[in-house]
Protein backbone atom coordinates (compact mmCIF):
# COMPACT_ATOMS: atom_id res chain seq x y z
CA UNK A 1 0.00 0.00 0.00
CA UNK A 2 1.63 3.06 -0.94
CA UNK A 3 0.38 5.96 1.62
CA UNK A 4 0.51 9.94 0.65
CA UNK A 5 -0.03 12.81 2.69
CA UNK A 6 -2.99 15.34 1.10
CA UNK A 7 -1.65 18.70 0.05
CA UNK A 8 -4.18 20.18 3.41
CA UNK A 9 -3.12 18.47 6.05
CA UNK A 10 -0.32 17.28 8.06
CA UNK A 11 -1.83 15.15 10.71
CA UNK A 12 -3.49 12.24 7.98
CA UNK A 13 -2.14 10.10 5.24
CA UNK A 14 -4.37 8.45 2.71
CA UNK A 15 -3.90 5.65 0.71
CA UNK A 16 -6.31 3.90 -1.96
CA UNK A 17 -6.01 0.25 -1.46
CA UNK A 18 -8.45 -0.80 -4.24
CA UNK A 19 -11.10 0.99 -6.30
CA UNK A 20 -13.78 0.43 -3.47
CA UNK A 21 -11.75 1.54 -0.75
CA UNK A 22 -9.74 4.61 0.66
CA UNK A 23 -7.76 4.01 4.26
CA UNK A 24 -6.65 6.83 5.77
CA UNK A 25 -4.24 7.03 9.16
CA UNK A 26 -2.88 9.12 11.72
CA UNK A 27 0.97 10.08 10.53
CA UNK A 28 2.23 10.18 13.71
CA UNK A 29 1.48 6.53 14.44
CA UNK A 30 1.71 5.07 10.81
CA UNK A 31 1.20 1.73 13.09
CA UNK A 32 -1.95 2.23 14.55
CA UNK A 33 -5.31 1.88 13.23
CA UNK A 34 -6.52 2.86 9.84
CA UNK A 35 -9.78 4.00 8.87
CA UNK A 36 -11.31 2.41 5.64
CA UNK A 37 -14.16 4.09 3.61
CA UNK A 38 -15.75 3.52 0.20
CA UNK A 39 -15.07 6.48 -2.43
CA UNK A 40 -18.64 8.50 -1.37
CA UNK A 41 -18.36 8.02 2.30
CA UNK A 42 -14.84 9.45 1.89
CA UNK A 43 -15.97 12.38 0.21
CA UNK A 44 -18.67 13.23 2.22
CA UNK A 45 -16.42 12.56 5.49
CA UNK A 46 -13.84 15.05 3.14
CA UNK A 47 -17.01 17.66 2.64
CA UNK A 48 -17.42 17.40 6.11
CA UNK A 49 -14.16 18.37 7.43
CA UNK A 50 -13.33 20.91 5.72
CA UNK A 51 -16.58 22.59 6.40
CA UNK A 52 -15.36 22.40 10.26
CA UNK A 53 -12.42 24.81 9.17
Amino acid sequence: MCWRTPRRSWCTTCAGRDPAAIATRDSKNPAGPMLTLKPAVFSRFLAWTTAAE
